[in-house]
């Protein structure tokens, strides 16, 4: 039995496929929690074997550069060409390590302008958004047990 969609991922074409499958499911994601599909600005896929991560980590540095070292579970790269996926211009791509309670293909970030407008519109509104700890970020996040993505608003700190 296959518990992951993708995994083991092998190849550079496999993690550019996963990323198109990443944003067309968070668009569906945000549909459904929230009525309004705001742009995605990161992808992070989910690694679910050690060796799996390895290959895509070092993918991810062959796409761009890390500007700011990530936490102590995502890394992240900025890549060094423009890349846009479903008219979505990424900023940010990404590695998540493996984690047993996470089976999701993986994440990503939407951006909207308000933080603290959307937070107060869904927050508390909407079954499937939450709060969730972060050591770097004040963040919400959209799930939904239909949808093997998760989506995520970031506060920006100025």
């Amino acid at each position: 039995m296959q518990l992951y969609r993708f995994s083991p991922l092998k190849t550079a074409e496999e993690c550019l496929q996963v990323f198109d499958y990443i944003d067309e499911r968070l668009r569906e994601l945000s549909s459904l929690v929230i009525e309004e599909k705001p742009p995605v600005n990161t992808l992070k896929i989910f690694a679910h074997y050690q060796d799996e991560y390895v290959f895509i980590k070092n993918w991810v540095d062959s796409v761009g550069k890390s500007e700011d070292g990530g936490s102590s579970t995502s890394y992240y790269v900025k890549p060094f060409r423009p890349m846009t996926i479903h008219d979505d211009p990424i900023e940010y791509v990404g590695i998540r390590v493996p984690d047993p309670y996470r089976a999701h293909v993986g994440c990503g970030d939407y951006v909207v302008e308000n933080y603290e407008e959307f937070k107060a519109k869904y927050l508390g509104n909407s079954p499937y958004t939450r709060e969730v700890p972060h050591e770097k970020y004040e963040m919400l996040e959209l799930y939904h047990p239909d949808i093997d993505v998760l989506g995520y608003i970031v506060k920006e700190y100025n």
